[in-house]
């Protein structure tokens, strides 16, 4: 397999990646929220609004707002995903917000 022959396959696995990603960022609401309270691998701190968060969290705060302003979003389906046994970060979309104190 030639240079340029890779260099083709590999444009279209990451191609598919992206439609994959854009996909699980914008799918429906409970795929989403199973992402989210999900295992976390990452605990990036990130500043959101003016407070310290780890990334993983900002993604659940984003899910719980949306689910204020559309109760509707809380599906028999999206309440699954929170019974889950693997949704370890549960706990995190229900008492948003849940502030992290900035240290400076």
């Amino acid at each position: 397999m030639g240079q340029e022959q890779w260099q083709e396959e590999w444009t279209k696995t990451i191609g598919q990646l992206d439609a994959l990603l854009e996909r699980l960022e914008h799918g429906a609401f409970d795929h989403r929220l199973r992402l989210a309270v999900g295992r976390t691998v990452s605990y990036d701190e990130v500043i959101f609004e003016g407070r310290e968060y780890y990334g993983f969290q900002v993604r659940i705060l984003q899910l719980a707002r949306e689910t204020c302003r559309d109760p509707s979003l809380m599906t028999d389906a999206a309440y699954m995903v929170l019974g889950d046994k693997e949704a370890l970060n549960r706990h995190e979309f229900a008492i948003f917000p849940r502030r992290k104190r900035r240290t400076s």
